[in-house]
């Protein structure tokens, strides 16, 4: 199986924040994230009826750790089926295999998406674990970031709070996260709350000034 390809998703009803798919999947393109095929009937019942939103919550993930990641916030929403919560999984996830895909923003959209709900102490201890083992190096931040900047200087770039990506335009970070421009950009100036874990690299050195990077 192929390392660090893998990644992490949710689905929500449309306009609105309320959770109710947690997938993993493999394909570079996110293709099972936002597949309506293979799906259960709870699933197809309610998105006929509601429609759904794609948000990508982690990528770059070796199959383990997506799978982890998986089963971890398939235990916080919990399963309707279960009278647990608002989730139409049919498993408690990490059973995935490779060729057939179920289907981040790890730090900042993963801990947002948990607001309002409470989180038990088994639930706190499963995620800082599984964050410990999500760490950057240096050097691959570092690398992600000489990728994107290339050499324009005049668009205002972007940057990926979690990896350290930038992005030397807004189009570029969009597409990255097939996000629609215009409701990208209402992201950035705060118009729409922040479904990504994208900010102007301006502003993200203004809270962080000992952050560096090369031109």
């Amino acid at each position: 199986m192929e390392s660090n390809k893998s990644y992490l998703y949710r689905h929500t009803k449309l306009g609105t924040s309320e959770v109710f798919y947690i997938g993993i999947g493999q394909a570079p393109n996110y293709k099972r994230a936002y597949d309506k095929t293979n799906r259960s009937k709870w699933w197809k019942s309610l998105t006929n009826k509601y429609g759904f939103e794609v948000e990508i919550l982690s990528h770059n993930l070796s199959w383990d750790e997506a799978c982890e990641l998986e089963k971890i916030l398939v235990t916080y929403y919990g399963r309707i089926d279960k009278k647990e919560g608002t989730l139409v999984n049919m498993t408690d996830g990490g059973e995935g295999r490779l060729g057939f895909e179920h289907t981040e923003e790890w730090k900042k959209t993963l801990s947002e998406s948990m607001k309002g709900k409470p989180k038990s102490i088994e639930s706190r201890e499963k995620l800082s674990k599984s964050r410990k083992g999500m760490v950057f190096t240096e050097e691959h931040k570092l690398n992600l970031s000489k990728s994107r900047i290339g050499n324009n200087n005049n668009s205002k770039k972007i940057i990926d709070t979690v990896t350290l990506e930038i992005f030397i335009s807004l189009r570029e970070a969009a597409k990255s996260i097939k996000r629609d421009e215009s409701t990208f950009r209402d992201y950035l100036k705060g118009r729409l709350k922040n479904k990504t874990n994208m900010i102007y690299l301006s502003e993200y050195i203004n809270q962080n000034p000992n952050f560096k990077w090369e031109e």
